[in-house]
């Protein structure tokens, strides 16, 4: 199961809490795709919660693939950064993010959101002058 939440916008969160199904793959697509249609700047903060959420599965990455080469400028012009939590176990630089994809967007693994959220607010928001309330 995932859940998508941008009450915190410019903050867009997705959590992973189990393995994904196709249909997960498809929600999750849907909404970054609304995301993108606001054409306003923001960061993504991806949660996995549990191992079975951080394995990847093979039920959307074809799909995923596609939406994704598809999608590239219009994340590379709002999508300002990506920060990823994962269990302790998946700590791999490479896990869920793809080398020099999208480029232009900074893209960081972190082992809990507390940490993404920091950097998110630090590195990114502060410097573009945007703000999150949490």
């Amino acid at each position: 199961m995932i859940e998508c939440d941008d009450a915190n916008w410019p903050l867009a969160i997705t959590i992973a809490e189990d393995a994904m199904t196709r249909a997960d793959h498809r929600r999750f697509l849907r909404q970054f795709g609304r995301w993108l249609d606001r054409a306003e700047p923001f960061v993504l903060l991806r949660i996995f919660v549990s191992q079975a959420a951080a394995e990847a599965g093979e039920s959307g990455t074809a799909e995923m693939r596609a939406w994704l080469q598809d999608n590239a400028a219009r994340m590379c012009a709002f999508v300002l950064a990506i920060a990823t939590a994962v269990p302790r176990r998946h700590e791999d630089p490479a896990f869920g993010i793809e080398p020099d994809w999208p480029p232009g967007i900074p893209a960081r693994l972190f082992r809990n959101g507390a940490s993404a959220i920091a950097w998110l607010r630090r590195d990114i928001l502060d410097p573009a002058g945007m703000t999150v309330d949490l």
